[in-house]
């Protein structure tokens, strides 16, 4: 697969997952030097050195805050776990009063905070692990994070999200349109569309029939199909 210039201008290229994992954390900055990303999601209560750090803040590339409920979840736990199991779990959890939105305010408050000691700035943007901030309560607590440290961009998409034959995709899709006019009364920035690469069926016929507008496509680096695929922009 190759991404011709013009398609690529196109394109926000963001990594998500700085701090969840070294094989992350390496495989981001191998592609940062390439100049093949714009935008890194950072774990506030991620692992990684000093080094690491300077290397992203001297890199002039955009440093996003991947906001969190559970960093202590392990990968191989994320990959047995079906989009169906983890909307019922997280449903589950939200009814038992285990994840209210005014307990996530706070959490997520905490890691903004966190970021901005870090790394001595405020984050470039918000987004979340899993999405999370796609759930509207959780979209709107995003929003207020945003106003009040500052923050100028939040992930999305302000028309649609693509690739809806994927579960995950169809989820975000479900709500996304009382999102979308939250984003539209805050005046916050976003991408026109948005899509994981793990949502496209097929890549070469995705590629070739772009819809007119900015597109934040979002990869996961550490898997070996994505870091090749972002060799190629």
């Amino acid at each position: 697969m190759e991404i011709n210039p013009e398609t690529r201008k196109k394109l926000i290229v963001s990594a998500d997952d700085f701090g969840l994992r070294i094989e992350a954390n390496e495989k981001i900055l191998q592609l940062i030097r390439q100049g093949k990303i714009d935008r890194v999601a950072i774990l506030a209560d991620g692992q990684y050195t000093q080094a690491e750090i300077r290397e992203l803040l001297q890199s002039g590339v955009k440093l996003d805050i991947h906001l969190d409920i559970e960093t202590h979840k392990s990968a191989e736990q994320e990959m047995k776990q079906s989009v169906a199991k983890r909307v019922f779990l997280f449903f589950v959890k939200y009814l038992a009063g285990k994840m209210t939105s005014e307990k996530i305010r706070l959490e997520w408050k905490r890691q903004t905070k966190k970021f901005i000691r870090i790394f001595g700035q405020k984050p470039d943007g918000i987004n979340s692990h899993e999405h999370l901030h796609f759930f509207p309560a959780y979209f709107a607590i995003a929003l207020s994070l945003a106003d009040q440290f500052d923050i100028g961009y939040i992930r999305l998409g302000k028309k649609r999200a693509l690739g809806k034959n994927n579960p995950a995709a169809l989820v975000m899709s479900l709500f996304s349109k009382k999102n979308q006019r939250l984003l539209k009364a805050s005046k916050l920035a976003s991408s026109d569309f948005l899509v994981s690469f793990d949502w496209i069926g097929s890549k070469e016929k995705f590629f070739q029939n772009l819809p007119a507008g900015k597109i934040e496509i979002v990869f996961h680096p550490e898997r070996k199909e994505e870091f090749e695929a972002m060799e190629c922009f």
